[in-house]
């Protein structure tokens, strides 16, 4: 049975874009208290925008909504108030008992967006990187210290005494969240847990994309002496034109942005990081400026 509420309300996230609201959800049925709860990250297995997710799950017939929709540009969209059940997570399988439909009522769960399909279902920088940023403030706002990742759905699921991450292939025959995201997974635990130790303070600066301060990898100075073809075409207008090409284009070429990072390398060296990436080029840098350069990688 679906609820209704106020559809001018706010988005309770301020990382939210704005709220698209549907009726498919319901009361939540659970004796955890919020500080409990579970994250549930799922992929689209499409390309559409935040909005047009949100939107899609408008239709009652659809019987599925999310508590956030995040698209391939980063945008967050609310579609389910936090305090309400989404219907995301289902299926014929269960874990101890509890079944994918169970889970969602312990859960905040995200619908993200990919940028191609089977087998992987890759998804951009800026989904994964706003999906970290909407964990990081979900745990400031109810008081969770930290998540857990583990992947062995017996170990990790079903505990009531800490939050984890679950997924939605423990509880339904799919892929979902796509190999992609199950390869990149300890990565947004990890950095959800050292932005929450943290502080979770977003830095701000010339060459931020969603948090992430791409001013580790990118010099200007050094973009323009290395590259004559950029130099010679329209962005090598100034500094900024310079920066515009490396975030849009150098990052997926692989270009090197600075004298201290070098992203072919990096993808060549470390198999771990191929098998978590695979071409997904610009996530080469943010794992080196997020956990690289910490965890004593070489970059060169």
């Amino acid at each position: 049975m679906s609820v209704y509420y106020d559809f001018n309300r706010k988005p309770d996230s301020p990382l939210a874009k704005c709220a698209i609201w549907t009726t498919n959800c319901s009361i939540r049925n659970t004796k955890l208290k919020p500080s409990q709860f579970k994250f549930v990250p799922h992929c689209t297995a499409g390309m559409s925008s935040a909005e047009a997710t949100a939107r899609s799950f408008q239709n009652p017939n659809r019987q599925a909504s999310c508590t956030y929709c995040i698209g391939s540009n980063g945008d967050i969209v609310q579609n389910v108030p936090e305090e309400y059940r989404p219907w995301t997570t289902g299926g014929d399988l269960n874990v101890n008992g509890v079944t994918g439909a169970m889970i969602d009522h312990m859960a905040f769960t995200f619908e993200i967006a990919n940028t191609a399909l089977a087998p992987d279902y890759p998804m951009s920088m800026e989904a994964l990187t706003s999906l970290i940023y909407i964990m990081v403030d979900i745990c400031k706002r109810y008081g969770i210290p930290r998540v857990i990742w583990n992947n062995d759905k017996y170990f990790s699921s079903v505990a009531s005494n800490y939050n984890t991450i679950n997924v939605h292939r423990w509880y339904a025959r799919k892929a979902c969240p796509g190999n992609f995201l199950m390869n990149c997974m300890p990565t947004v635990a990890d950095t959800v847990n050292l932005l929450l130790a943290g502080g979770g303070n977003i830095p701000s600066g010339d060459y931020v994309i969603d948090g992430i301060d791409y001013g580790e990898v990118f010099s200007p100075t050094y973009y323009r002496d290395h590259y004559p073809d950029v130099v010679a075409s329209p962005y090598g207008v100034n500094d900024n034109t310079l920066w515009e090409h490396f975030r849009d284009f150098g990052m997926n070429e692989l270009r090197q942005g600075n004298e201290t990072f070098n992203a072919r390398a990096y993808k060549e060296r470390y198999a771990d990081l191929r098998e978590a990436y695979g071409d997904s080029n610009q996530m080469y840098y943010w794992h080196w400026i997020v956990f690289g350069k910490a965890e004593g990688r070489n970059g060169l």
